[in-house]
């Protein structure tokens, strides 16, 4: 037993919940088979350790060809321990014509399957929860009177509801009417996505019959009336103690009061709701009152009549007289009618105000003047699930993955995710009960895989694995085994002694974190600072447990040597003395610590108390030890880094300066890409003025000297400096001019230039004439160019950049064809008229190292010396974490590498190109002569590494030979999602998922694998989406931008604490700026740029924590 259990003591019931399918009608046969052939048995239960189970009767017309015979529930499974089962019960079975009314007759072959199943559950010691309405209503009703449309299905329900009553209330005592009315309304009648599918003509349904404004509220109101009788049914007649039963059948015969005697249940009723939480878009009032608004239109829409007797004022106002109106009578018998609430809960979204409509296409989905998003400033509420409407955000308070039929069995049933979902949605949970909320039990969704409505097949939401494929087979999931370990019964009610406290919170810590316990020390750290924690937990509890009890206070003889059994076990000795030091980090008392031995000392059979007091605490504190919340993070600052450390800012030539035709520049390949090829930019967009910095570079300067910036990294434009790409056309002294100025500024006001040579904007020129990098004939014009910026410039500027990212000139240049000069094979993204992503991406690379290598050369040869300064080179790469723990995806993963950041590193330290590569690309691939590979090794004083983001990298088999591309040849599949889960938040650019571990792996392979070199890093940061909706002061909003630095400059710390040779970091970007074929969609900036008004410039919030991170 773990800490972790002992924790969740105090969480009521648990249980697990199940769903019968849609009408027979409608729902494929294998969904027939997987809930009626194999239904999950009681035993599979009972092995869970459950102790609730839910389910829903379901109705229809005799038993189907894979339902199995009466007195067979499943019993192929194979047992658990839950005490409570969730079901839900369908009219059909029980309507023998499928009428759905009693006129129909009662289909007694489905009450025995209903029996049998609840007499299974309760032989096994799992109650059941009983729904008796979970959408699938009968066919008959739909077509006779229009189901819930009409009034004439509340008595209709009324004595479907009854008939489950005297068949099953002896043994049921807990009823739930109906499942997620909403649901059932607002996607059957306003969407149109479920049935009846119906809904107005322009909503997501496209229905050809409905009115998605009046419809949803109509459905839901006879729900709600039907409900309502339904409950006073129950109350008058089955629920009723013997002493009111008397008095009720005062006036009846004797043969009735016999018949009432034995109805009376002792049962509880009540309904289940759903709700997402809503959190404002921002801090306005408007969408603050827009967050209401919705919860209102989700949950308030039916709290509202079960507590107050009618809708809430919201939806009264603004629905109008589409909404019913409950009578006086209605009004009474709606309020109050419940014993109990469900309440389902999977996500949250962002609500957002939008002003009024126009009064036309009157809808549901738009009657709350809400928008509603799980994304805003392009970062996600929480990680994305399997079903695109789910984001996981406990804090709000199912989690689903995709079916990935590709998968071997063995990886399908690792569900890591799910199980840190429900880790933290029961912490939270706990921590609402410790604050007064009402909540008896819990029952997760689901048992099993199952038909997920429209979803079909394609998700997975349950704990045990079914194989559709072989027999409908079940398999539990990891989630299954550690429902298992969680709901495992107390020895004795003891807790658990504190070595085994500790144990289990280490168990939360990477069970939730996904932490790899690479180094023991680590997790003794762990439990050193948590036992600081602990310590203080303890001696609160204690004083209040003497506060309460002064004259029962209890003393533990013998403790002296209990704590030294048990700490000492589980502290190193180091760590002893460090209590103190722990205490103040967490914010314990002075001294708190030191009064370990006398709390923690007692047997622990003298514990139980205390532990239960302190466990949720400490359990919420261990999983959310690695999330930023402002100051939930350990202090930094830039006294945490080596003194020296450079911090900057970056920026490129053409994505800043503008003046495209300005000063004598020529044209890059950028200029002429734009222009010819607007439709590959996002808006439509081009860098002709950019960010305008080459008018208004003084007042960048500025700003980068206010925010305490040492350095800024700049690139110098080619064409700018030798217009037409060679020396034969002249150089361009005004160009020249330019550099020189802002070089002079930054000098003037303490900033270090850090200068590239190359980023990207190659003289159309050079491009027109001879193919650019396609040719070695590019080399020497490069060097020309080079050695121009080394004599005018090399007095001043200390620190070259040769290139940036070469990997992504070659890739989407030449690979995938999306950047200039737009060559590719035509299979591929950018279907080109030209290329061969087979072998371009790798000729213009190795021209581009060769050139690289030149310069250096020359650098040393002839200006180091007298300069004294250093040159380099920026590579970029994503860490590649492998998608599952097969050797051949850690094999992929270590190819992506291998074709990302090997691709350059390998001939700059050794020579040659990593033998993957030349394995794998063969004769594609160009060779260096030996001087070439004598040129390349060494050729670097420093490498500047630009790193963002991290994908999951699977192994995927050769190809057939044919298409052969870059973007395959290294057999890995690239992806940011894990069954159906993002490895971090995505950012607005599609590619960019925040993994800030990643940063620290990359450097300490680097460190590794490459004999340590210094490394700068050149560039990282996130985007937002350029919301050009959102007033100024919310669009200077960026915590999100604060997190990611924040996590990123922690990364780094530890790496460089860990042996990695790191001297400066460079966020990117100082501004908002043209940001490639995004165009001005997204914003990297730490300074607001306003396009529309003379591109000024305003400091966002992390421009502001920037400031405050580098005071000296």
């Amino acid at each position: 037993m773990t800490a972790a259990q002992d924790g969740y003591r105090r969480l009521p019931s648990m249980g697990v919940g199940r769903v019968a399918p849609v009408p027979i009608r409608q729902q494929p046969a294998t969904a027939a088979i997987a809930l009626h052939g194999r239904q999950p048995g009681p035993r599979l239960l009972r092995s869970l350790g459950m102790l609730f189970v839910g389910a829903q009767v379901v109705g229809g017309a005799g038993r189907q060809g894979s339902e199995p015979p009466p007195g067979d529930s499943g019993g192929d499974l194979q047992a658990p321990t839950t005490a409570h089962a969730r079901m839900c019960r369908t009219p059909r079975r029980f309507d023998g014509d499928a009428d759905g009314s009693l006129s129909g007759g009662v289909n007694r072959e489905g009450i025995r399957y209903y029996n049998n199943v609840i007499n299974e559950l309760l032989s096994k010691g799992v109650q059941p929860f009983v729904t008796l309405f979970h959408w699938d209503s009968p066919q008959a009703l739909e077509d006779k009177y229009g189901g819930f449309l009409s009034p004439n299905i509340i008595n209709d329900y009324k004595d479907y509801a009854e008939i489950c009553f005297k068949e099953f209330g002896d043994r049921v005592k807990h009823w739930i009417t109906f499942n997620e009315p909403w649901a059932f309304c607002s996607m059957g009648y306003a969407s149109g996505t479920f049935a009846p599918g119906r809904c107005s003509s322009w909503e997501q349904g496209k229905c050809s019959v409905g009115d998605s404004g009046r419809e949803p509220y109509t459905a839901c109101h006879h729900q709600l009336l039907a409900h309502a009788e339904t409950v006073r049914l129950y109350k008058q007649k089955y629920q009723v103690s013997m002493k009111i039963s008397a008095a009720y059948i005062n006036d009846v015969e004797a043969g009735t009061f016999r018949y009432l005697k034995k109805a009376v249940q002792k049962g509880k009723i009540g309904i289940t709701l759903v709700s997402h939480w809503f959190v404002p878009f921002s801090r306005s009032k408007s969408n603050a009152d827009a967050a209401r608004r919705s919860l209102d239109f989700m949950l308030g829409w039916f709290m509202d009549p079960l507590i107050r007797g009618d809708y809430p004022l919201s939806m009264r106002a603004l629905v109008g007289n589409r909404l019913p109106r409950f009578t006086k009578e209605e009004s009474k018998l709606v309020k109050g009618a419940f014993d109990f609430i469900g309440l389902n809960y999977y996500t949250a979204n962002y609500a957002d105000n939008r002003p009024p409509s126009n009064g036309l296409n009157a809808s549901y989905n738009t009657d709350a003047r809400a928008n509603l998003t799980g994304v805003r400033n392009g970062i996600p509420i929480g990680p994305q699930a399997g079903s695109p409407w789910l984001y996981v955000y406990p804090q709000g308070f199912r989690v689903d993955e995709a079916n990935k039929q590709t998968l071997p069995l063995q990886e399908a049933l690792k569900d890591d995710t799910r199980i840190y979902y429900y880790h933290k949605h029961l912490l939270s949970l706990l921590n609402a009960i410790k604050e007064g909320a009402n909540v008896k039990g819990y029952f997760a969704w689901s048992l099993l895989d199952n038909f997920e409505w429209s979803n079909g097949y394609t998700v997975r939401f349950g704990i045990n694995f079914v194989d559709y494929n072989d027999g409908l087979k079940r398999y539990p999931k990891n989630s299954a085994h550690w429902f298992k370990k969680f709901l495992q019964k107390f020895d004795g009610g003891r807790a658990s002694p504190p070595e085994n406290i500790l144990e289990g919170l280490w168990e939360a810590e990477t069970a939730s974190t996904g932490y790899n316990g690479r180094a023991q020390r680590a997790k003794q750290s762990f439990q050193a600072r948590f036992g600081a924690s602990l310590v203080y937990m303890l001696e609160k509890t204690e004083h209040q447990n003497v506060n309460k009890n002064k004259n029962k206070r209890r003393t533990c003889p013998g403790h002296g040597d209990l704590v030294s059994n048990h700490w000492r076990k589980i502290t190193p000795k180091a760590q002893l003395g460090k209590h103190e030091a722990m205490s103040r980090y967490m914010g314990v008392p002075r001294g708190a610590s030191q009064q370990l031995a006398s709390l923690i000392q007692c047997r622990h059979a003298a514990m139980p108390a205390t532990v239960s007091h302190l466990l949720l605490p400490f359990l919420v504190l261990a999983v959310t030890s690695g999330a930023y919340d402002g100051s939930g993070q350990p202090p930094i600052s830039r006294r945490s880094f080596p003194e020296g450390f450079a911090f900057g800012t970056a920026s490129s030539s053409y994505q800043y300066e503008g003046g495209a035709m300005e000063g004598g520049k020529g044209p890059s390949v950028w200029d002429t890409f734009t222009h010819l090829h607007p439709d590959k930019i996002a808006d439509r967009s081009n860098g002709d003025v950019a960010a305008d910095s080459y008018h208004l570079y003084r007042e960048d300067v500025r700003i980068m000297k206010d925010m305490g910036m040492d350095a800024y990294r700049f690139s110098i434009s080619w064409p700018r400096i030798v217009p037409n790409g060679s020396l034969s056309g002249g150089v361009n002294m005004e160009g020249v001019r330019y550099y020189n100025n802002l070089i002079n500024e930054l000098l003037s006001k303490g900033v270090q230039p850090f200068v590239t040579l190359f980023h990207w904007d190659l003289p159309q020129a050079l491009e027109d004439k001879y193919g650019g990098f396609l040719s070695p004939n590019i080399i020497n014009d490069y060097k020309d160019y080079a050695e121009i910026c080394f004599k005018e410039f090399g007095d001043r500027v200390k620190h070259w950049i040769t290139f940036n990212e070469p990997g992504g000139y070659c890739l989407a240049g030449y690979g995938y064809g999306i950047f200039p000069p737009g060559r590719c094979s035509p299979w591929e993204l950018g279907k080109c008229s030209a290329g061969d992503s087979g072998r371009e991406p790798y000729t213009v690379c190795h021209n581009q190292l060769l050139a690289h290598a030149e310069i250096v050369g020359l650098y040393r040869q002839k200006y180091q010396a007298a300069q004294k300064g250093k040159i380099g080179i920026t590579l970029v790469s994503n860490w590649f974490v492998p998608f599952s723990g097969s050797k051949s995806d850690y094999d992929a993963a270590r190819r992506a590498i291998d074709f990302n950041l090997g691709w350059f590193m390998d001939p700059l330290v050794r020579g040659d190109y990593p033998l993957s590569m030349r394995a794998l690309v063969g004769n594609r691939l160009p060779r260096f002569t030996k001087e070439q590979s004598a040129m390349l090794k060494g050729a670097l004083d420093f490498v500047g590494l630009n790193y963002y983001s991290a994908m999951y990298a699977q192994n995927i088999p050769p190809s057939n030979g044919l298409n052969v591309s870059y973007t395959t040849d290294s057999r890995a599949n690239l992806t940011g999602v894990r069954n159906g889960v993002p490895i971090g938040p995505q950012a607005a650019s599609p590619w960019l998922y925040i993994y800030p571990q990643g940063f620290r792996d990359m450097l300490l392979y680097v460190k590794e694998n490459y004999d340590n070199p210094t490394v700068y890093i050149t560039e990282n940061g996130v985007d937002e989406v350029n919301n050009k909706t959102l007033p100024l002061h919310e669009a200077l909003k960026d915590d999100i931008r604060i997190e990611y630095h924040h996590k990123h400059l922690l990364s780094l710390l530890s790496a460089i604490r860990d042996g990695a040779n790191v001297e400066g970091y460079f966020a990117w970007s100082l501004l908002d700026n043209f940001e490639w074929v995004n165009g001005y969609t997204v914003r990297f900036g730490i300074n607001f740029v306003d396009f529309n008004d003379g591109m000024k410039r305003y400091p966002k919030s992390s421009a502001y924590w920037f400031k405050r991170f580098l005071q000296k």
